[in-house]
């Protein structure tokens, strides 16, 4: 006989409307009321998920956690997720994917002594193609989300890019499809009928899961007491049973064979959230950059006779790992929120820069620096060798400093860009910059020197001294060994980009517009790109939007001209292109260093009208290509789509 499993939950919107510290209380008498009405009725049963959320519940009520710990015990309250927060999936690294479940099913297993099995996205805008590898690796053994599917199937082997399968359900009908049953048994019959009726069209078994809860939602006493009464009829048409995803998965195994494999990425859902405050999506990168290094550097200082900075860094990582909760770091808070969100970021930074800083100062204290000069030590914390930009600061206290120049470990001169900020009344030089090019082996350090009065042998061959053609066509040339650019002075884009080992022009000439920014009305929200969020939308959206110039309501900084900057030197060559209207206020830095096969570009946008988007284009030259784009552990080729 079919089984309908009614799978009693809360969904925890940890940070969102309100903040972390006023959602927790409101939480709390949804897990209070959960107890309540699991030790009043042995037929009951219940979901709880992220550790952000049930860990201070145990800390606020002590005194329960004896039922709490029962409940679990007895498998009726089943703990889900094993996530520190439900974090997005997409814009988070694969490292901090992995953070959340040391947090999550770490916290679980100390406090609780079980390991969390069930993988819970209920909630989650997208899901990338690595998943089923790290939950496997986790340790888990089920994968059950809602939203970024169309399915003909609810039960699937989800397969990843290596192989790797995971037994999953996806909610056909969103994590509440059970939810809003009526109070008295014959309409509840009919509700139940018609749920069973719109699920089974997807069962790939005899099971079928019907979630019940929504956001912050409280158990329904009565469905133990229909349920019972439902079963009792030797006429029905199906079991209804209130259980757990647990219970519901190990059904499905039963008829295994009915499993299909399948080998989608589920991506996007809200578009505009990966859109949507995008300060805090690159701070969370810059972070969990940080993070990384400050480990890298904490495990070598350590085993080399320094303090560990373990317990620290487990600080810092904790407020990073809260913004990435789905909502959060896709952006759609509210404003006071968002304030909380800032200073979390700005604590993990400083717990990060007080390790950092304690690490390297250990490291360098072992570092022979002798030697004439003054040393500099260029850290590379990546696993593979690595040549790119480095900068410091000098200074002198002597009048008799005319030139630098950095040298190597081995004595040989590199790539320097000079700039004196303060000299002497003598021309001396007191205070200087220094951009030059280092080269440090795979997670190690490269020890360079200032000499002082002496001349770099290094010569950029690519500096002229002038700018190129300005006089005649108002354009300059940004060259290295491998790239050869143009920039139009007048509209501060790049109309031309050439790969010089292979002639390759990757801007389109019937479209020189290289770096453009663009600016569309828009009346979306911060889920949505140019329309309201559509309820509780749970199918994809993909919309495609194309340049175009043409259209009603769309202005371009090619438009309006600007002031701009050209610069050439040692190491660096840098056009600089400035607008200040009635709209927004933007600048844009395009860069090419001595050997560095990268266009380094940066930007700053200051908007000043409602309801508008902004973007940049780059139309290329490039057709039939594909597109590969990097996600958590991996890199996947998809399809033409925004």
């Amino acid at each position: 006989m079919d089984k309908l499993f009614i799978l009693p939950h809360t969904h925890y919107d940890a940070e969102v409307f309100l903040t972390r510290e006023e959602y927790l209380p409101v939480g709390y008498k949804v897990i209070i009321d959960a107890l309540h009405v699991l030790k009043s009725d042995p037929d009951y049963h219940f979901s709880l998920d992220q550790s952000a959320f049930v860990a201070p519940f145990l800390k606020a009520y002590p005194e329960l956690r004896d039922t709490f710990a029962e409940m679990v015990n007895s498998g009726r309250l089943e703990i889900v997720g094993g996530m520190h927060v439900m974090s997005d999936l997409n814009v988070t690294s694969g490292e901090s994917i992995i953070r959340q479940f040391v947090f999550g099913k770490g916290f679980y297993k100390r406090d609780l002594g079980i390991d969390v099995k069930t993988g819970w996205m209920i909630d989650t805008f997208g899901h990338c193609l690595q998943m089923p590898q790290i939950m496997k690796k986790c340790g888990f053994d089920y994968y059950m989300f809602s939203r970024v599917a169309n399915l003909p199937q609810s039960d699937f082997y989800w397969q990843g890019i290596d192989g790797t399968k995971i037994l999953t359900h996806w909610m056909a009908f969103h994590y509440d499809a059970f939810s809003g049953s009526p109070a008295r048994y014959e309409g509840f019959c009919a509700f139940a009928e018609q749920r069973y009726k719109m699920l089974k069209k997807y069962a790939a078994t005899n099971a079928m899961a019907a979630p019940e809860g929504g956001d912050f939602s409280y158990p329904v006493r009565l469905d133990t007491l229909f349920a019972n009464r439902w079963n009792a009829d030797p006429d029905r048409a199906f079991d209804l049973i209130v259980g757990t995803p647990g219970q519901f998965f190990a059904e499905v195994l039963k008829e295994k064979e009915h499993l299909k494999t399948v080998t989608d990425d589920f991506n996007p859902v809200f578009q505009g959230c990966y859109s949507a405050r995008i300060a805090g999506k690159q701070t969370n990168r810059r972070l969990e950059n940080l993070l990384y290094e400050a480990e890298v550097w904490n495990a070598f200082a350590h085993r080399l006779g320094g303090e560990d900075k373990s317990s620290l860094l487990h600080d810092a990582w904790e407020p990073v790992l809260f913004n990435q909760v789905h909502d959060v770091i896709g952006g759609v808070q509210m404003d006071n929120v968002n304030a909380n969100v800032c200073k979390r970021c700005a604590q993990a930074e400083n717990i990060i820069d007080l390790s950092l800083e304690a690490s390297l100062e250990t490291l360098t204290g072992l570092i022979d620096t002798r030697g004439t000069g003054i040393p500099l030590i260029v850290f590379n914390p990546l696993c593979w060798a690595r040549t790119d930009k480095a900068s410091a600061e000098v200074a002198y206290d002597t009048h008799d400093v005319f030139s630098v120049a950095v040298t190597d470990s081995k004595g040989s001169t590199v790539p320097l860009q000079t700039n004196v900020m303060e000299r002497f009344p003598n021309g001396a030089i007191r205070q200087a910059s220094l951009l030059f090019m280092a080269t440090c082996p795979p997670a190690g350090y490269e020890v360079y020197r200032v000499q002082k009065n002496t001349e770099s042998i290094w010569q950029n061959p690519f500096r002229t001294g002038k700018r190129y053609g300005m006089e005649v066509t108002d354009t300059g040339v940004l060259e290295n060994e491998m790239i050869k650019l143009t920039v139009d002075f007048r509209t501060g884009c790049i109309t031309n980009l050439v790969l010089k080992e292979t002639g390759a022009e990757l801007i389109d000439p019937a479209m020189p517009l290289g770096n453009l920014l663009v600016r569309d009305e828009d009346n979306g929200d911060f889920w949505e790109i140019g329309k309201p969020l559509n309820a509780g939308q749970n199918r994809p959206s993909a919309q495609i939007h194309p340049l175009d110039l043409n259209k009603m309501n769309t202005e371009n900084s090619a438009q309006k001209g600007g002031t701009f900057g050209f610069s050439e030197g040692n190491v660096c060559t840098e056009f600089t292109f400035s607008q200040n209207n009635a709209g927004y206020e933007y600048t844009t830095h395009v860069r090419l260093y001595a050997g560095l096969a990268r266009v380094e570009i940066e930007s700053s946008l200051t908007n000043r009208v409602k309801n508008v988007r902004y973007r940049v284009a780059f139309p290329t030259a490039i057709n039939g290509g594909t597109i590969t784009q990097e996600i958590p552990f991996g890199a996947l080729e998809r399809p033409e789509g925004e």
